[in-house]
């Protein structure tokens, strides 16, 4: 009797999840579907994880998932190691464990050519997940080579939750609770470090050393690939509140090797005023992709600081 009653319960929760539709629900929500992910460069294997938080009892979801196919080509789908793991939700070791328990995957789709995932789960026994979140899914992708018909303007590349049904069960009756979707923005990594960064002259005399100070950032190259590479400064002075910014020429850095990024900057100032120039450099990785289009990557920052005045008295 006890093993029909568990073969109803699962029968309804997933008849309830592939009846409904995947809209949106017009309530408060009050559970937040979350989406994480790693870093990976381009050719690696992206693992995306969906959660959940501030919910009790979950006792089964249909969730979809959109992501960009020109950028991410999807390789599989998972509950291995999340809370709907029968290993992980069904064990005697798990503090919210309600018997009978038992997980069923209703439905599990992975569309590549359409940037598509989908995952239906029924778990009998239901789950209490804290305000912290738990993971209920992951899936897996590879992040397209820079040459395979993407562009600049495809990054970064967005790693939606579109649909998301969450259902309860209380008494024998299905229950939808009402969420929120999640995002995340996908960004290759810059592979770059900053050794230093500063002012030819740290101390700058417009009226005896000109009005260009050099400003440069020795940049490495932390992957095991060759990458281009700039830096980006830009400046505030304290007094006037004057603003400027530059870029150096791009360079190639072979893999794990360093470079010098030099620009030069203005810095004009009235006779008789002393102020204080505050720089930001950023090393910002450059990726051409076949239509020309140049992805920026912002890398690591630096801050320095040049004083500078006029000796003119006239």
């Amino acid at each position: 009797m006890e093993n029909k009653s568990v073969t109803r319960a699962a029968i309804l929760i997933a008849t309830f999840l592939m009846s409904i539709p995947l809209v949106p629900v017009n309530a408060t929500p009050t559970t937040n579907v979350i989406v994480s992910l790693g870093t990976v460069d381009f050719g690696g294997t992206l693992t995306t994880t969906i959660a959940i938080s501030g919910v009790s009892n979950l006792a089964g979801y249909d969730i979809g998932v959109l992501v960009n196919p020109r950028v991410l080509t999807l390789t599989g789908a998972s509950l291995s190691g999340t809370l709907f793991d029968a290993a992980n939700a069904c064990s005697t070791s798990n503090p919210n464990l309600v018997l009978p328990c038992d997980v069923n995957l209703i439905k599990k789709d992975v569309i590549p050519s359409r940037g598509i995932v989908r995952m239906a789960v029924a778990m009998l026994g239901g789950t209490t997940i804290t305000s912290t979140g738990g993971a209920i899914f992951t899936f897996t992708a590879t992040v397209n080579d820079a040459s395979n018909g993407q562009t600049a303007a495809d990054y970064p590349s967005t790693i939606t939750v579109v649909t998301s049904t969450l259902v309860n069960l209380i008494n024998s009756v299905a229950n939808i609770i009402p969420s929120t979707n999640g995002q995340a923005m996908y960004m290759p990594p810059s592979d770059l470090g900053v050794a230093s960064c500063g002012a030819q002259f740290k101390v700058f005399d417009t009226f005896t050393q000109g009005l260009l100070d050099p400003v440069s950032c020795n940049i490495v190259n932390l992957a095991g690939t060759s990458i281009s590479a700039r830096a980006d400064f830009s400046f505030r002075s304290h007094l006037l509140q004057l603003t400027g910014s530059s870029s150096s020429p791009s360079m190639t850095l072979a893999p794990f090797a360093s470079g010098t990024a030099t620009s030069t900057h203005d810095l004009t100032l009235p006779p008789v005023i002393v102020d204080k120039f505050t720089f930001n450099a950023h090393a910002i990785r450059l990726v051409t992709f076949n239509d020309g289009s140049v992805l920026a990557i912002l890398g690591p920052s630096a801050t320095f600081v040049v004083h500078v005045h006029t000796t003119s008295l006239d």
